[in-house]
């Protein structure tokens, strides 16, 4: 064991790139102290390895190196991401908390943590929550030597950070964003090139599999922005022109369809046909405003009442993976009716006068809908 502290403390040390002299002043020991310790001929008290591994972000376990039980750390991170993918965050947030209690310094339980905190943020639109996650994720750059996932780079969690920033401080957001080395990104297609370059074809698939998920998922949040500014700017041609580019998302996801199996992206489609209904309304359409919104409004009765899988496999075509279990999340909700009820106050919220008389009008017939009961 003692060679193991000496190692860790040499390691975490240049981690930080502090010289042996810049860690005595810090620790308020001597130099000699120090290269003792690393040396392994004699170990810190109690008290200075407490401080040490303050210092390094880490926990004692893993600074003395004792081997924390990663079975048990996988299981309440699985549990977590469960009731994530639920949107039951009343339990998963009952869950963080007792596992940030056992491994505080733990990459694996501060990043589940800190998705959670994300995806609840993202879900119901609360800056608590965003601030929760951002400081969870600054946890995890701070150990992120200890992540042993390819999936996950520091890249990724400062775009997790930027992202919710929008919430809180689009500034800095942006400030965040424009600093950050692009040339760094370890996307899922980048991984994927790199292990078919070496014959891992196999495992190669299924890191492709997941960056066409995140492409699908990411085309269809930005036809949804562009289409909800062009409403808040009202040129009618531009409108005209969101309404086509709806239709051909829509023709795209249903493609993406398995034997008819509900998914996460029936939710997009959804939150989509809710936006082409208020185009529609913005031209003074009418008869087609209500007819999309009735689209709209049987598709979340439809989600409602039948099992939405969050496995990508097995509900939607061109996943080449082995893996069964490639889990795909959403921020709208267990509720479609009350996921399209918060889009369509979060719009209204940002609309001008004019644009919110048809926002209000397609929330309008909604709720029209929703008592109507022939529907």
């Amino acid at each position: 064991m003692e060679q193991k502290i000496a190692d860790n403390i040499r390691y975490y040390r240049k981690q930080l790139h502090l010289t042996q002299e810049k860690l005595a002043e810090t620790m308020d020991v001597t130099i000699g102290a120090v290269s003792k310790w690393e040396n392994g001929s004699t170990i810190p008290d109690i008290t200075t390895l407490m401080n040490l591994a303050n210092l390094f972000h880490i926990s004692m376990d893993v600074l003395v190196g004792y081997e924390l039980s990663s079975t048990d750390v996988d299981a309440l991170c699985e549990k977590i991401t469960h009731l994530q993918m639920l949107h039951n965050f009343k339990d998963a947030e009952k869950e963080v908390k007792n596992t940030l209690i056992r491994y505080p310094h733990h990459f694996k339980a501060l990043y589940t943590s800190a998705n959670m905190y994300s995806y609840k943020a993202l879900e119901n639109n609360t800056e608590n929550d965003a601030r929760k996650a951002i400081s969870l994720y600054r946890s995890c750059l701070q150990c992120f030597s200890q992540n042993t996932s390819n999936a996950i780079s520091e890249y990724s969690i400062k775009l997790s950070i930027a992202n919710l920033y929008r919430k809180i401080d689009p500034n800095k957001s942006y400030e965040i964003l424009s600093n950050m080395n692009y040339e760094d990104s370890n996307t899922c297609r980048i991984i994927g090139n790199a292990l078919h370059d070496i014959g891992k074809n196999e495992k190669a698939l299924e890191y492709y599999s997941l960056s066409l998920l995140e492409h699908l998922a990411e085309q269809g949040n930005t036809v949804y922005d562009i289409s909800k500014s062009v409403i808040e700017i009202g040129n009618k041609e531009h409108i005209k022109s969101a309404i086509n580019l709806i239709d051909t998302e829509l023709t795209l996801i249903e493609s993406y369809r398995k034997d008819n199996t509900l998914s996460t992206l029936d939710k997009m489609k959804v939150s989509l046909l809710m936006v082409q209904a208020i185009c529609y309304a913005c031209l003074e359409n009418t008869i087609k405003m209500k007819e999309i919104t009735e689209k709209a409004y049987l598709l979340a009765l439809h989600l409602n009442q039948e099992t939405v899988s969050f496995n990508a496999l097995s509900s939607i075509r061109f996943i080449f993976a082995k893996k069964d279990n490639i889990p795909i999340f959403d921020t709208f909700g267990n509720d479609a009716f009350i996921g399209i009820e918060k889009q369509l106050e979060h719009m209204l919220h940002k609309a001008t006068k004019k644009t919110a008389k048809y926002i209000k009008d397609v929330s309008k017939y909604w709720y029209e809908l929703k008592i109507d009961d022939s529907f």
